[in-house]
Order: structure tokens, then C-alpha cells, then sequence
């Protein structure tokens, strides 16, 4: 694995704190991450320091990226959203 990768996602919980948002996505198959580019795990870090108030991380078998496709968790989100107004 990528040791600078891991170390960016180290410095931003050092600079930011801890994230305001994880998303594990281990209950989804690898076929399906990888047709629809769904990282293995994804975290948000809110700070007035980043641009638009937020900066996102995902987790994929090569390290850590900055700035990821963020189309599974807003839909994540939305269906969690969806699911307890329904309840």
C-alpha cells in the first residue's frame, strides 16, 4: 500500500479531527465496487478550513484518495434518509 496515500488521511484526522462521517462499504461485492467505482470505505471531514466547508476521503485497495466521486454516498445518504422517513 501507497504509505503516502495512508499518511494524507493521517495528516487530515491530525489537522482536522476526527471525520463527521464514515461509510464502511464492506457489505458490498468487489464485482459491484469496481463496475460502479464504490471505494472500500469513505470519510468526511467538515472545516471551515476547506473549500466549500468539507473535504472527502475514499478508501480503495491502493490507498487513500482526496476529492473521490462522491455518487454512492449522496445516494447512501438519500436512501437512509428515504428509509427513516418512511418508517
Amino acid at each position: 500500500m501507497d504509505t503516502a496515500r495512508n499518511q494524507s488521511i493521517q495528516e487530515a484526522i491530525n489537522e482536522l479531527g476526527p471525520p463527521a462521517l464514515r461509510i464502511d462499504t464492506s457489505d458490498i461485492s468487489e464485482e459491484q465496487k469496481v463496475k460502479e467505482d464504490i471505494a472500500d470505505e469513505y470519510v468526511v471531514f467538515l472545516s471551515e478550513r476547506c473549500s466549500g466547508g468539507c473535504i472527502a476521503y475514499a478508501r480503495y485497495k491502493r490507498g487513500w484518495i482526496p476529492n473521490p466521486s462522491l455518487r454512492f454516498v449522496v445516494s447512501h445518504l438519500l436512501a437512509d434518509k428515504i428509509r427513516s422517513e418512511n418508517l
